[in-house]
């Protein structure tokens, strides 16, 4: 069910299913609101946003905008595209950052269709210094299983660049810091970045690294804001254990940029809640980003850059309604076997409460497969090989690889 409510001068769709609620703005396509319940049922809103149009267009950190035209930095506010450099709006310094922000602030066209709504938005040749007339699309969907669904597509009628994303902070216990919340990102991969935060050129390898969150784990250190290279289309699931919130993140594009509000200010935000540093994190899902010139990201759109036509999945959030929370905590092993206990398992990715696991497989805690390799442990008791074996996971459990 989508209603609609008036924002100041602008308009606010509100759709309801699935348990949850997503507030989403004509302003900018902007998530202004995610209500979402608790293991207890209590619901709470768990996105950083403001109450008014005015807050929204005053202020900096792109909360829960859309953006584009091209997502995060592009180094020295120019690139090169068709041998012609375009000069951009420099508005991180000497770098342009989230397309120089003219996007994000925008009156956007807007239809209600079924359970979502449809923004459309001109943006000229010459905006912000990006080349060609485009035509942007952005549709948020919320499906009765929890899950928000938001659709990019945008087409120009000249060779240029696009990256879109939604610049949500998310913080699943709906205040303080996110720093004791936990968080896996399916990557192998980072780009490490220089002093103005652009990519080095360089993939680094997370192991051994703060930026390894390749098993759930609390987030500690809020100083990253760089880019992944995903394993695959799970993108990233974050939990928070004092409220049981569990977000899943899924996307068809190669990257996301995580960023911990490092340098967020100081500020007032919904019924006055205070916000900051560290009060919510990004995952910016989108594709790599531009150092001196885009000619070698123009192949990630199909060799030209004239129309980037996005898949429905990018990027779905779902979020886990059970009130019974998993506390298992799973190892993310990338395609290798790990020993546990003197025993070798391979298996799919589960999250287990009881230590009877027939019944955590047939209640659904069974959560994930991938082709890589995966291993559960549970918490609780030791468990050995002929506990697993005689709890089916062999039999009617995930394959075993």
């Amino acid at each position: 069910m989508v209603s609609v409510k008036n924002f100041g001068e602008y308009k606010l769709f509100v759709i309801e299913n699935g348990g949850c609620t997503a507030a989403v703005s004509d302003l900018g396509a902007t998530v202004q609101s995610l209500l979402v319940p608790d293991r207890d049922g209590e619901t709470g809103d768990v996105v950083l946003g403001y109450d008014t149009p005015e807050e929204y267009l005053s202020s900096d950190g792109f909360l829960g905008a859309f953006v584009g035209r091209y997502a995060n930095r592009i180094a020295g506010a120019h690139f090169t595209l068709g041998g012609r450099d375009y000069a951009l709006t420099a508005n991180d310094g000497r770098n342009t950052l989230h397309g120089g922000g003219c996007l994000s602030f925008c009156r956007f066209g807007a239809e209600v269709l079924g359970d979502g709504v449809v923004f459309t938005l001109r943006d000229p040749d010459g905006s912000c210094g990006f080349p060609g007339n485009a035509e942007i699309t952005v549709r948020y969907t919320l499906t009765d299983d929890a899950r928000l669904c938001i659709d990019y597509s945008a087409v120009s009628d000249a060779d240029t660049v696009f990256n879109l994303t939604n610049h949500s902070y998310f913080n699943l216990r709906c205040g303080g810091d996110i720093l004791s919340q936990e968080l896996m990102i399916n990557a192998d991969r980072y780009l490490p970045t220089d002093a103005e935060l652009i990519p080095t050129g360089e993939m680094r390898h997370v192991a051994g690294t703060e930026f390894d969150f390749r098993t759930l784990r609390p987030v500690k250190y809020g100083g990253i804001d760089n880019c992944y290279v995903l394993n695959g289309d799970l993108c990233a699931v974050v939990y928070d254990p004092v409220s049981g919130r569990r977000m899943t993140v899924t996307t068809d594009m190669p990257g996301v940029q995580l960023y911990c509000a490092g340098m967020l200010g100081e500020r007032k935000g919904k019924h006055g809640a205070a916000m900051g540093v560290n009060s919510g994190l990004c995952l910016e899902t989108h594709s790599s980003q531009i150092r001196r010139t885009a000619a070698n990201f123009r192949a990630a759109y199909s060799g030209r850059a004239r129309s980037l036509k996005a898949a429905p999945s990018m990027p779905s959030i779902r979020f886990d309604m059970k009130k019974q929370t998993p506390k298992g905590v799973c190892f993310f092993i990338s395609k290798l076997p790990i020993h546990c206990g003197g025993f070798v398992f391979l298996c799919g990715l589960v999250y287990a409460q009881h230590l009877d696991l027939e019944a955590a497989l047939t209640e659904g805690y069974f959560d994930y497969i991938a082709d890589l390799h995966l291993i559960a442990c549970l918490y609780g008791s030791a468990v050995d090989g002929n506990t697993l074996a005689s709890a089916g996971i062999a039999r009617n459990g995930p394959a075993l690889y």
